[in-house]
């Protein structure tokens, strides 16, 4: 699936609207007719339904992927920040249990997957807990704890973001065929043949209107004709 709306697509949509807008202009020709009104609503109320799907589609995730990155950043440096003073405090102690529990460098972290990273920044964030008071002579207070768990905690909830996004553009792309699909038939089963009595009572209108029906593919500047006026 295409993560926007494709030309063809595009070039149909640009003809309900075109075609919708002939309609406005003759809205005292047919209005009257309750059937042929709400027919029109109908597709009006489907070309909206269309163009808010196809701006949903074009959101672009380059912020988000950018955020995630950030997110990603800042954790690792919260974690490498707090885990080389819990280091020097093992060395000074010569604890060396704790001292194999915090070594990591910026480039180990930037190694670990993401559920590895979020593990060692937990483990490093509890360690820090278990040694706060002694921590206090290293600079590093609660308050860096709790932001290293909110750093956690952010890049938690930004992991699936760009995964949810694509899969969100891709139910859209099938979205938008179907609108498509829903207005393309109202018009072809419903308005085309209630067309049928201005052909003698108002030919402009009739033929503003078919003239209008057709798919212009503005790409390639030519034209492709969907549907043909009824036979004389």
């Amino acid at each position: 699936m295409r993560g926007t709306m494709t030309r063809n697509q595009d070039n149909i949509r640009t003809m309900f609207q075109t075609t919708i807008k002939l309609l406005d202009d003759y809205n005292g020709t047919w209005s009257g007719t309750a059937a042929f009104a709400d027919a029109v609503t109908r597709a009006k109320n489907g070309l909206t339904a269309i163009d808010t799907a196809a701006d949903s589609q074009q959101t672009p995730t380059t912020g988000v992927t950018a955020d995630k990155a950030q997110a990603r950043t800042d954790l690792e440096d919260k974690t490498l920040e707090i885990a080389d003073q819990l280091a020097a405090l093992a060395a000074k102690n010569g604890n060396n249990d704790l001292a194999a529990k915090v070594e990591m460098t910026k480039s180990s972290l930037d190694r670990m997957q993401p559920n590895d990273l979020e593990a060692t920044a937990e483990r490093v964030a509890d360690l820090a807990n278990t040694n706060i008071a002694a921590l206090a002579a290293y600079g590093v207070a609660a308050a860096d704890v709790t932001a290293l768990n909110t750093a956690r905690t952010t890049f938690q909830g930004i992991q699936s973001t760009p995964r949810e996004l694509a899969a969100g553009r891709k139910a859209l792309t099938k979205s938008l065929s179907e609108l498509i699909a829903n207005v393309r038939s109202i018009f072809r089963n419903e308005i085309d043949k209630m067309m049928t009595p201005y052909k003698k009572s108002n030919p402009d209108f009739y033929n503003g209107y078919f003239a209008a029906r057709v798919i212009v593919n503005r790409a390639a500047s030519q034209h492709k004709e969907t549907p043909q006026p009824p036979p004389p």
